[in-house]
């Protein structure tokens, strides 16, 4: 793994080496291992070192250029350096002239995040792999197949400009995921945190082990709108969508359900999103893909679309402030929420399941997709362990569903929001924050026989 110096040295270097008044250099190293177990045994270890390091060189008036051009590689000696800036340089002298671009940042004041973890740094898999021979010996011995990965990572970002902006993070991140399977129901849990020992694998594999007893002989259930309790993980899957839907650049120019909305009420007045890389939970980048500080930005306060997220070039686009949410331009997405958090209430599990006459408890959602970003229509499975509320207790589980629903429709009918947060691997350096949910009228769109 690559030090801050060693990090600030290449950057540094590779600047040096470009003839263009303007450049822009992003250098991402981590150092991820992985245990993965299958057939209720430990099949694989891993461990991966990988570098990327992208150059945009910039031509034109150093305070106002014109051309761009990218280029990556993973080769960081002295000959990969100068082929990378070489490929940038010839890329940006190809193009037409764009107007929009603006010149690097130069030097930016970041706010103090959480260190990286040692334990997660020094993790071996003797490490990840102890915790788990209890799990697989009952899993054999109660006649489940045992599935799943217990995965670590450290990981540093760095950006560095010509103008002499030098912005640098280092983090780590740990994820255990695990499925017990028998008499062909499942069940599945998945725990994140910033440091390994924050993983729980005893209960994790209880809550599996759990899921899957209770799941045995789902009954058929006809397709249609029902009251949901949805777990923390569930929600996740809605939130990613979500944040399609608050790309930016989709808003501005007319894309998204959210376009021509800011200011309006969009959801329950119960529901509110926090853009917020600092969360406790979930620490995410202090910087954009530009190097700007980013802000805790209110995106949906009590139903309304309050606030859009900004890079530089979507703030001018739309005569705004910048509140470092920017992608690499050129960029169709222009500026993202990659670490949404949804605000809780103060109910349980228990009372949510408790205020359901008739419904459903989903645990998991897999294979979602968007279907119409217009309304943020999305549709998906439910998976490992569906089941029928009957008078305020989870009663029989019932077979898959497939889900066709709008999240306009949904966050316009939670019922009740608890308070326990999670949070949950998000994309790229971003994360999720969320806790559990009711939602009224969840629409189920047809049936399965499994």
């Amino acid at each position: 793994m690559l030090s801050e110096s060693d990090i600030r040295s290449i950057c540094q270097n590779t600047i040096a080496l470009s003839p263009a008044p303007a450049t822009e250099v992003r250098l991402g190293v981590e150092r991820s291992a992985l245990t993965r177990l299958a057939n209720n045994e430990v099949a694989q270890s891993v461990d991966c070192d990988q570098a990327d390091l992208t150059v945009r060189v910039l031509l034109g008036p150093a305070g106002a250029p014109t051309k761009v051009g990218l280029a990556s590689t993973n080769k960081l000696d002295a000959a990969g350096l100068r082929n990378v800036v070489a490929a940038a340089t010839s890329a940006a002298q190809l193009q037409s002239d764009d107007p929009t671009l603006l010149p690097p940042l130069g030097p930016q004041h970041y706010q103090t995040v959480a260190p990286p973890d040692a334990a997660t740094i020094a993790c071996s898999p003797a490490r990840r792999t102890e915790p788990l021979v209890a799990i697989l010996q009952r899993s054999r011995r109660e006649g489940f197949e045992c599935a799943g990965a217990f995965s670590t990572s450290h990981s540093a970002y760095a950006i560095a400009t010509s103008a002499g902006l030098f912005a640098f993070n280092e983090r780590t991140n740990a994820n255990l995921s695990l499925t017990m399977a028998r008499d062909n129901v499942s069940g599945w849990s998945e725990q994140t945190a910033t440091g390994v020992d924050a993983i729980d694998p005893a209960a994790l594999a209880e809550r599996a082990f759990d899921i899957a007893t209770r799941a045995k002989s789902p009954q058929p259930l006809a397709a249609g709108e029902y009251t949901v309790v949805l777990t923390p993980e569930a929600v996740g899957d809605l939130m990613v969508f979500l944040i399609v839907g608050l790309m930016t650049k989709a808003i501005l120019e007319g894309r998204s359900f959210f376009s021509g909305k800011l200011g309006e009420k969009v959801f329950g007045e119960n529901v509110s999103f926090v853009d917020d890389a600092y969360h406790p939970l979930a620490a995410g980048l202090p910087f954009d893909s530009e190097g700007l500080p980013r802000q805790r930005v209110p995106v949906i306060e009590r139903g309304v679309f309050s606030h859009m997220v900004h890079g530089r070039e979507t703030a001018a686009l739309a005569k705004a402030q910048p509140t470092g949410h920017g992608l690499v331009a050129p960029t169709p997405a222009g500026a993202m929420s990659w670490n949404l958090a949804l605000q809780p209430a103060d109910a349980t599990m228990e009372q949510m399941i408790a205020s359901v006459d008739h419904g459903l408890l989903v645990t998991h959602f897999h294979y979602t997709n968007m279907l119409r970003p217009v309304d943020l229509t999305i549709t998906g499975m439910t998976r490992d362990g569906l089941f029928r509320i009957e008078n305020g207790k989870v009663a029989q589980p019932v077979n898959n569903m497939r889900f066709t629903e709008s999240l306009v429709h949904a966050f316009n009918n939670v019922a009740m929001i608890g308070r326990d947060l999670t949070p949950l691997a998000g994309w790229g350096a971003g994360n999720l924050v969320t806790p559990a949910v009711v939602i009224r009228d969840f629409n189920f769109s047809s049936a399965t026989e499994f």
